[in-house]
């Protein structure tokens, strides 16, 4: 085979493995992203659920305070 071919066929397969590396190496830092993400998203919806739930107890509280006002009068 002549150098010509040799070289080509070197230069395919090293840049097919560098393409194969930089795919790989692109699919963990998307993962990563995809992760701190979701923890972010999991965190507000925590806080958010927290709100909720201080806002019903206050409600609550607030609607046995007006019953005992109008059921003594």
């Amino acid at each position: 085979m002549s150098s010509f071919w040799q070289e080509l066929i070197i230069n395919l397969g090293g840049n097919a493995v560098l393409g194969g590396l930089i795919i790989y190496l692109g699919k963990i830092y998307l993962e990563r992203i995809g992760r701190k993400e979701q923890a972010a998203i999991d965190e507000r919806l925590k806080r958010l659920e927290q709100d909720h739930e201080k806002l019903l107890t206050k409600n609550e509280h607030f609607h046995q305070i007006s019953q005992q006002t109008y059921s003594q009068s």
